[in-house]
């Protein structure tokens, strides 16, 4: 039998089940560690490479999604015509287009004519008009002493008429773009016509682990979206046919023009009628001070009417966002993507919120308090 001494048999247990890194292990660790840093600085550069693709395509990116808010329109308009008996989703569809078509159609016969020529006259008057309020802010006591500690008319006379004479421009250079415009159209229609495999698509791209969230994302994105066109529209034709009866009333040259123009910039919460107002504010200094306030009364009366009224009504389910949050992502949305950012900020709000709503979803009786 072989000699065994107890005390160096435990003290070569304790060695060998002691937790000190042997001399391989450590060589094991330390090049684990590269691998680690280099992934973690492809992730960083990805990020940075696909953050600046966005920044760099930003604006086809928002034509892209004005494409699929038009798709939604057409699918909304289509899915209610389809509840009509022996009438297919495609036949919905062309009778939408159709429809739309020959609505634009007879509204420039009927109106095209009348509107061209109050858009030359009102052209011509807005130098007029910027003339005579200069004279009426001269007469002013302290007008002239205000005036040269700024720089006099001539400091602000630039940017002052390029906002009063630009305003119908510069909306219409949003969409005056054929190339931009036919882009929006073709992608509307493409999506309209055949939702489903886009939406597939999309969802392919994903793990299937994430494929059911994803899918109530896109549920509740199209759902707010459709209820928040709607409310749009229905609030752009209540304030534009509010605001021509009151110019008319009043007597208001070009009422017509300027009731659509604010109809228009309506589109845009809470920016867009005050944008709306500075034109007709000029043609009602052109008659008078009087008129000039009635004009501000006004508009006024049919923004109380539209914010507490028309829109809460139509819109309370579809953009529940207090409206500092809404005014600074438009102003967020100009200063990153300009006229298209602004116009599209509160529809991408909608769409964010479907997104935090699939990520982080609420109880039965909390989503329906908020709802409600």
């Amino acid at each position: 039998m072989k000699d065994t001494d107890p005390i160096v048999n435990e003290v070569g247990a304790a060695d060998s089940g002691s937790g000190a890194p042997s001399s391989s292990g450590a060589t094991h660790e330390a090049p684990r560690r590269i691998p680690d840093l280099v992934a973690g600085c492809f992730v960083v550069g990805l990020f940075v490479l696909v953050g600046a693709l966005l920044w760099r395509s930003a604006g086809v990116i928002l034509y892209g999604f004005a494409g699929l808010l038009l798709a939604t329109f057409l699918d909304a308009c289509a899915l209610q015509l389809a509840r009509l008996p022996k009438i297919s989703r495609r036949s919905a569809l062309l009778l939408t287009l159709v429809a739309l078509v020959a609505l634009v159609a007879g509204l420039v016969m009927l109106l095209g004519p009348r509107v061209a020529a109050q858009a030359a006259e009102l052209q011509e008057q807005l130098p007029q008009a910027y003339g005579r309020f200069e004279k009426r802010f001269l007469s002013l006591p302290g007008a002239r002493s205000l005036l040269t500690s700024v720089g006099g008319f001539e400091a602000l006379t630039p940017d002052t008429q390029t906002v009063l004479t630009g305003t119908v421009d510069t909306f219409g250079q949003a969409f005056g773009a054929l190339g931009n415009v036919a882009m929006v159209v073709i992608i509307g229609l493409f999506v309209a016509l055949n939702p489903g495999v886009y939406r597939e698509g999309a969802l392919s791209l994903l793990p299937e682990s994430r494929q059911a969230i994803a899918a109530q994302i896109l549920r509740e994105s199209s759902s707010g979206l459709r209820r928040w066109l709607v409310g749009r529209l229905v609030a752009m034709l209540c304030v534009a046919l509010l605001t021509g009866i009151g110019l008319a009333i009043i007597g208001l040259p070009l009422a017509l023009t300027l009731a659509l123009l604010v109809g228009l910039l309506s589109f845009i919460p809470f920016l867009g009628p005050a944008l709306g107002v500075v034109m007709p504010l000029l043609i009602g200094l052109m008659q008078g001070p009087a008129t000039a306030g009635w004009v501000l009364v006004i508009f006024a009366a049919v923004q109380f009417l539209e914010g507490n009224f028309i829109t809460p009504l139509i819109e309370r389910r579809a953009l529940a966002i207090p409206p500092a949050v809404l005014i600074f992502s438009q102003v967020l949305m100009g200063t990153l993507a300009g006229i298209m950012g602004v116009l599209l900020a509160s529809p991408i709000l909608v769409v964010l919120r479907a997104v935090h709503r699939g990520f982080w979803p609420k109880d039965d009786a909390e989503a329906a308090s908020s709802d409600a």
